[in-house]
């Protein structure tokens, strides 16, 4: 190996990171890499989740700079001198000594003999009491290491809410980026991402250049296309042979928004332009992975998907192809023009079709879906009826004081209160009815009369309009969790609220009335939680009793029940650094929030279990319960 190969290896950490990224501290994951240093630590992750900028930031804390070994894996320099053994001489010249830390940045998905070499490798280097660190996308390659191995997968590694960095707004006033809609509440997120510039285009930039190669990395694709929807849409795409693992795609790849427990799905937000260049560039690798027989007539089932659920826009341009046109032709006996799209038919349908279940019904008007929580969309077949603008804002509010009331009568004075609170109340009242006549006429169906007709112009109603929310799903769920004994139903309840329950009501809105409402909704999805998670509990279900916990531990960090029942499961779970970590981050956020420390009741718990790890002398997250329940 001569001398510009080496410097091809292993060039200073700070030449391959990126700007943005290195300034978001990750001690949480700093956390997890020092908890067993003897170990060989994989970081395993897609493309730009700051697999490098971790790896780095260990690194830099824990070692001097003359004691680490960064290989750059990704340069071909690297795979020619693994095949020809000469990697282990390099490193050994370097001092590969007790007390040194060797970074492999950026393994690919080796095979064969290559894969052997590199494991071989990194055992020589843990038998000389070398620290070693991996970054890889390759999921699979920690099962090969012989060794004991702490993993940090893409669920890991992804960026929470908590861990979002602030910035200054106009007035000099820190801000989230979650609070202020820059990021999609709810969901994790690639720290990339937070790049306003270049952040997405640069991540998929990457997915880009990355081919699906497993049915579960297939899968995580398509949710980007189809952006949300129903997961059972996703898994029609696999026959029963070859079904992902829902599992795996929830750890390995975030961006899709897959989980376990949840019947949908909500993906990392994407342009349609974008969404489907990613989907042009992958159809050929994912279509193999597919039921479909060949790559037209998996693009037809996008396209049909498209179509069933509203999004014409995307199908239109999934359908810019005259193989797909030629293959519609063919499948549904239709001519087409040159890039038509073909109107849709009752059997032009996702799924099974020509049965009278499949029929859509033409006759019944479709409902207003408004969702309110975590964002606020007022659609109906998943059209979008308020436009952007600011009397877009305000009917958003006035929908939101009416949802909220169960659609009841409202005071006009009251609304315009709230929705014009700086102006003289005797020049807002034709604001309020332009505003009002604005409304009713976006939401009701094309055809029909306006609905809240009013027996007096003093209140306003919805009464006459069929919708739907997700307010009143959650409430309806809740209800369910209070004093619930039936596992079976809490078990749905819960599924139920981690679905719908995607962050504050009606964020970004800064209004006092608002922020009421907001604290009642999220009290009353944390005291449900609260009761669903004593129920698993009691029903011994422990790793789903978890899970919720978590979930709610999530929205809110300060509610001492919630923090109390985390810790408590933890606790049975044997996971006590778990549960002593969930007592340091509720004390701090307390301390920070409002300038006070936990209550007794988690102090005694707290102080029960550091004598529970005193008596046993182990710290290891043992599971104590039956958790055979969650799968």
């Amino acid at each position: 190996m001569n001398g510009n190969d080496k410097d091809a290896l292993w060039p200073s950490p700070s030449a391959v990171l990126g700007t943005g990224e290195a300034l978001i501290s990750r001690k949480r994951l700093l956390v997890s890499l020092l908890s067993d240093r003897e170990a060989v630590r994989v970081i395993c992750a897609p493309p730009l989740y700051g697999k490098t900028v971790l790896a780095n930031q260990y690194a830099r804390m824990a070692f001097p700079p003359g004691n680490v070994t960064w290989i750059q894996a990704s340069e071909p320099e690297f795979l020619i001198n693994l095949d020809s053994g000469n990697i282990e001489e390099v490193l050994d010249s370097n001092d590969s000594s007790p007390g040194k830390l060797v970074v492999f940045d950026g393994i690919s998905k080796l095979r064969g003999k290559r894969r052997t070499s590199l494991v071989t490798l990194m055992g020589k280097l843990h038998t000389k009491q070398c620290e070693v660190m991996v970054t890889t996308e390759d999921s699979t390659l920690a099962a090969d290491v012989e060794l004991p191995v702490v993993v940090l997968d893409a669920r890991e590694m992804a960026l929470s809410s908590d861990e979002l960095p602030k910035r200054q707004d106009a007035s000099g006033d820190p801000e989230s980026l979650l609070g202020k809609g820059h990021v999609p509440i709810n969901r994790t997120v690639p720290p990339v991402a937070l790049d306003t510039e270049r952040g997405t285009d640069r991540f998929l930039e990457a997915l880009l250049r990355q081919a699906p190669s497993s049915p579960e990395e297939a899968l995580a694709y398509l949710a980007l296309f189809f952006g949300s929807g129903s997961l059972s849409q996703l898994a029609d795409f696999f026959d029963e042979h070859s079904q992902p693992d829902i599992s795996l795609v929830e750890s390995l790849f975030p961006f899709a928004g897959v989980r376990l427990l949840s019947s949908s799905f909500s993906a990392f937000e994407l342009t349609e332009e974008a969404r489907h260049e990613l989907m042009v560039a992958h159809y050929s690798s994912i279509a193999p992975f597919t039921r479909f027989e060949g790559e037209a007539e998996f693009v037809l089932a996008c396209v049909d998907l498209c179509l069933a659920v509203g999004n014409r826009a995307l199908a239109s341009m999934a359908f810019d192809s005259r193989k797909v046109q030629q293959r519609y032709a063919e499948k549904y006996g239709a001519e087409t023009d040159n890039r038509s799209l073909p109107t849709p038919t009752n059997e032009h349908r996702f799924g099974e079709v020509g049965t009278t279940a499949d029929k859509v019904n033409t006759e019944a008007v479709s409902p207003v879906r408004i969702n309110l929580l975590g964002r606020c969309e007022v659609t109906r077949d998943g059209k979008n009826v308020l436009p952007n603008g600011e009397l877009r804002r305000k009917a958003k509010l006035v929908v939101t004081l009416l949802v909220v009331n169960d659609g009841k009568e409202l005071p006009r004075t009251w609304i315009e209160r709230i929705v014009w609170p700086e102006s003289d109340p005797s020049c807002v009242r034709s604001s309020f009815y332009n505003l009002w006549s604005y409304i009713r006429r976006v939401l009701t169906p094309p055809g029909e009369e306006p609905f809240g007709s009013r027996r007096s112009r003093d209140t306003v109603s919805m009464a006459g309009l069929n919708y739907v929310s997700d307010v009143n799903e959650v409430h309806e769920q809740c209800l369910l969790l209070h004093g619930c004994t039936d596992p079976a139903i809490c078990k749905r309840a819960l599924r139920e609220i981690e679905r719908l329950y995607c962050g504050p009501l009606l964020p970004g809105a800064q209004n006092d009335q608002i922020d009421a409402y907001r604290i009642t909704y999220q009290n009353r999805v944390l005291d449900a939680l609260v009761d669903g998670v004593r129920a698993l509990i009691r029903a011994n279900d422990l790793r789903l009793a978890q899970h919720y916990a978590e979930f709610a531990f999530g929205i809110d960090q300060t509610r001492e029940d919630v923090v109390y029942q985390y810790m408590k499961v933890q606790q049975l779970l044997g996971q006590f650094a778990g549960a002593i970590s969930t007592f340091v981050s509720c004390r701090r956020a307390l301390v920070d929030r409002f300038g006070i420390d936990g209550s007794s009741r988690l102090e005694e718990l707290y102080e029960e279990i550091l004598k529970e790890v005193s008596a046993s002398g182990e710290t290891t997250e043992t599971p104590k319960g039956d958790g055979a329940n969650f799968l």
